[in-house]
């Protein structure tokens, strides 16, 4: 099975997302570190892909700065990329995932295909459509993706929803795309450092 796109692929009638997943579906290896995907992250990163959206293993980041042997449960909202749910699901723990669209959620599903520990819910988009959080269950860890140029206000309604999904002693993190207004950024600082939903210690808070 080839883990290359065909040089004869139309380039330009395929958003970026569905030209990720159709180069997946063909992976034989679809792993955050496997040798296709790091080829295919190298094509985009010379243009011969679209760049907004790539398999890049660094986009799994964001899992690093955790203890993953301290975690079982994650869950991912409006998220808009698949590296970070396939690294936690690789990692054995239950990921949950409420993408940005549904083409993101077609590309989380394909790359994580095989493996149990991942979940993809119907879109819901946080920035324009509440979701139903009954039969969640709670978590360990919570990533809510905030993209300041599409939404100006921070989703301060969404964090505090969530909060009532979090274990004891448990984190949430807001995941900034784009850099918000400032006006945007003061009001996040102020309602997250005045809500009763959330305990800070000094510096969380930046």
């Amino acid at each position: 099975m080839n883990d290359k796109l065909k040089p004869s692929d139309p380039k330009g009638l395929l958003s970026a997302a569905e030209s990720a997943r159709q180069f997946l579906a063909k992976c034989q290896d679809r792993s955050v570190y496997s040798n296709a995907v790091h080829h295919y992250t190298q094509l985009s990163a010379a243009g011969q892909h679209r760049p907004d959206i790539n398999l890049d293993p660094a986009k799994a980041n964001l899992a690093r700065i955790i203890d993953l042997n301290a975690i079982s449960r994650v869950l991912l909202v409006d998220w808009h990329e698949s590296v970070l749910p396939r690294f936690l699901a690789e990692q054995g723990i239950q990921v949950v995932v409420y993408p940005a669209d549904e083409e993101i959620g077609d590309l989380v599903e394909t790359h994580c295909q095989g493996l149990a520990t991942a979940e993809v819910m119907d879109y819901a988009n946080a920035a324009k459509t509440a979701f139903n959080m009954d039969g969640l269950g709670v978590f360990d860890l919570i990533y809510v993706r905030w993209s300041a140029a599409q939404a100006q206000e921070p989703p301060l309604d969404r964090l505090e929803s969530l909060a009532a999904l979090l274990k004891k002693d448990s984190v949430l993190l807001l995941a900034l795309c784009a850099v918000p207004s400032h006006n945007a950024n003061k009001a996040l600082i102020s309602a997250l450092s005045e809500s009763r939903a959330y305990n800070f210690f000094p510096g969380e808070v930046f």
